[in-house]
């Protein structure tokens, strides 16, 4: 309770603070607005400064509420390491009592992928491996709101986790136990995207031959992996209806730019092993890598449980450098390559990005490993829109 009481404290010191530049002052929502002129590092909503404000429409960004034009996801890019993340969002916070760097840009960054999708729903437990229902959830509308958001308690606790759990990989990483219609059952990882929702791959959730699963375990571990902090069964799966493809001859197959799924457990189904650990507060923190960042030397994390849950090593992390992917443009918007080794089991596990060496932002899901590399999904708007604005669970 002190620490919320002191940065809700700094947070309205924040509110206080405005810093002008020298851009025109009004809000611009198309690309064909735009004056001949640079623009701000920082200055998410375009008003011409930097404020808290900016910082809570890059969490709200972050959060799938609303698409931005390339002008406004380039300017949410503060620290200018072509990644969007919880950190370009503390860094204009912290900024704004330290003072603000004026960085100014006039080339674009392009906008990730948002796009409305159908997906499926089975209810674990129940029916068989073929039964599910389906919804849809829409893209998000291009347009930054013309308010001050609520500084709320989901706003504040974000910002703790950024100080007090650098780490996040730690317990965000959790493990999944899978078992089919059959009986068999099958390792493999989760990312805990906000309390009881866990992000993973489409193809942990469901087998080409085997369909969906027809059930789904999280269990959350501590640091090393040496005790077990919580526990709950999941009450239904979902993964995008593109997943699945029918072929010609009647054969399913899947598709690779859509191999991303969830699994949705109940609160109060979660049992814990440790009275000091609360799964809601240890959330990831998001990033968005754009298109730009594959062109850089940079490398990301990925991190995930071993397929032998009885491998010394459980939990396992992989740093290596991102790749463009030039050469498969057909997964060019939708999946990223690092050289970071993918050992057996991480299929989706967390792949992150330090922008600093004290802070970790979630910036896609591993998915499969190709001559030992990773490759995965990147998170963009349409994916955090299934985890984060998803009602259908």
């Amino acid at each position: 309770m002190k620490f919320k009481k002191i940065l809700s404290a700094f947070v309205s010191a924040v509110m206080l603070s405005t810093v002008s530049s020298q851009i025109p002052g009004n809000i611009i929502s198309a690309e064909t607005d735009l004056p001949n002129t640079n623009y701000l590092y920082g200055d998410a909503n375009l008003d011409g400064s930097i404020t808290n404000q900016d910082a809570l429409y890059i969490q709200d960004y972050l959060l799938g509420k609303y698409q931005v034009t390339q002008v406004q996801f380039t300017a949410m890019d503060y620290n200018r390491d072509k990644v969007v993340d919880a950190y370009d969002a503390q860094k204009i916070m912290q900024d704004a009592l330290t003072g603000f760097s004026y960085n100014y840009f006039s080339t674009f960054y392009a906008v990730p992928d948002n796009s409305g999708r159908t997906y499926y729903k089975h209810i674990c437990n129940t029916g068989t491996s073929s039964t599910y229902s389906s919804y849809t959830i829409s893209a998000a509308t291009n347009t930054i709101p013309n308010y001050l958001p609520d500084i709320d308690d989901e706003f504040i606790t974000e910002n703790q986790r950024a100080i007090d759990l650098p780490d996040n990989e730690n317990t965000c990483c959790v493990e999944l136990l899978m078992t089919d219609y059959n009986n068999n059952t099958y390792w493999g990882s989760g990312i805990n995207m906000k309390g009881n929702v866990i992000a993973t791959a489409a193809h942990c959730l469901y087998n080409t031959s085997l369909g969906f699963m027809k059930s789904v375990e999280v269990l959350v571990y501590n640091a090393n992996c040496t005790s077990l902090l919580a526990y709950a069964p999941a009450t239904s799966i979902h993964i995008p209806a593109d997943y699945i493809v029918t072929n010609n001859d009647d054969t399913i197959s899947y598709d690779v730019n859509y191999d991303y799924g969830l699994v949705y457990f109940n609160a109060s189904d979660l049992v814990y092993y440790d009275d000091d650990f609360y799964i809601g507060r240890d959330r990831v923190k998001i990033g968005v890598m754009s298109d730009e960042f594959m062109y850089t030397t940079s490398s990301v994390t990925t991190s995930g449980f071993t397929s032998d849950n009885t491998h010394p090593l459980r939990r396992y992390y992989s740093t290596g450098q991102i790749q463009n992917m030039d050469n498969l443009p057909s997964e060019k918007p939708y999946r990223f390559h690092s050289l970071g080794y993918c050992n057996g089991g991480q299929s989706g596990g967390m792949v992150y990005y330090k922008p600093c060496s004290d802070f970790k932002s979630t910036v896609g899901i591993a998915t499969h490993t190709s001559g030992l590399d990773t490759y995965g999904m990147r998170l963009n708007t349409t994916l955090l829109r299934f985890y984060f604005q998803n009602t259908n669970y």
